[in-house]
């Protein structure tokens, strides 16, 4: 009898240890599996693996707009050329506390030799009607000017357009530069973008474009058409802000 108990012990930790492991080869595959279809789904929009991170990661930090920049770390980057510009897809993960937290896995970042940007950080806010939407433009409004005062921006205000005004928080580290970057030509072609909400953070030949709810009809866009999506978006920005 004791045999038998001994051996069923010997078994029962056996097939604890082989689920374990099997979980865990499970999980490396699953990974791999999706490491496997970004690659493909990469190379069909014409982007290729970048191995080495660290000058996008130096790139991303120096638009970041908070005090815990050097704690970000990039997850996977692809890149491509379109014309003189350089396109960054890339995943962000902010390392700064006991976890690990992703902070988006589709965001995109623009470097072109043609643009001369000061330092910026533009908001654009939704419409929402109703004293729902008072509310809720007024807790965004806090929202912003807390992440502008983290990232040591002063907010810019245009006084002398209305619309402008209504429509985009701006942010900058130098007042009078962001006043004459966005003339009346700018403005108004910002006035035109397309989506309800975007965060645009820019820099001297660089462009940070984040829009906030890309949807197509209420139904779930796939990653690879959000993809396009942004690119298409922040191609529109670079032509406002060259």
């Amino acid at each position: 009898m004791a045999n038998t108990s001994a051996i069923l012990g010997i078994l029962v930790i056996v097939g604890i240890v082989g689920l374990i492991i099997l979980g865990v080869i499970m999980v490396i595959w699953a990974q791999r599996r999706k490491l496997s279809s970004r690659d493909e789904m990469a190379a069909q929009m014409a982007f290729q693996r970048l191995t080495d991170t660290a000058e996008l990661l130096e790139r991303v930090r120096s638009l970041y707009m908070s005090g815990r920049s050097n704690a970000l770390r990039i997850e996977f980057a692809y890149w491509r050329k379109l014309g003189e510009t350089t396109f960054y897809w890339f995943s962000l993960m902010d390392d700064s506390g006991e976890d690990s937290t992703a902070l988006g896995e589709t965001m995109l970042l623009a470097a072109s030799p043609e643009l001369s940007v000061p330092r910026l950080s533009v908001f654009a806010m939704p419409e929402i009607p109703g004293k729902v939407g008072g509310m809720v433009e007024n807790l965004l409004d806090m929202v912003i000017n807390k992440a502008l005062s983290r990232g040591g921006l002063t907010r810019v205000d245009f006084p002398e357009d209305e619309k402008f005004a209504e429509r985009f928080v701006v942010g900058s580290l130098n007042d009078t530069a962001a006043r004459t970057f966005f003339d009346d030509r700018r403005r108004a072609l910002l006035l035109g973008i397309p989506v309800p909400a975007v965060h645009i953070q820019a820099g001297r030949d660089m462009v940070w474009v984040q829009p906030l709810n890309i949807t197509s009809g209420g139904q779930k866009v796939e990653l690879s058409d959000r993809i396009r999506q942004n690119i298409e978006l922040t191609q529109r920005v670079m032509v406002i802000f060259s």
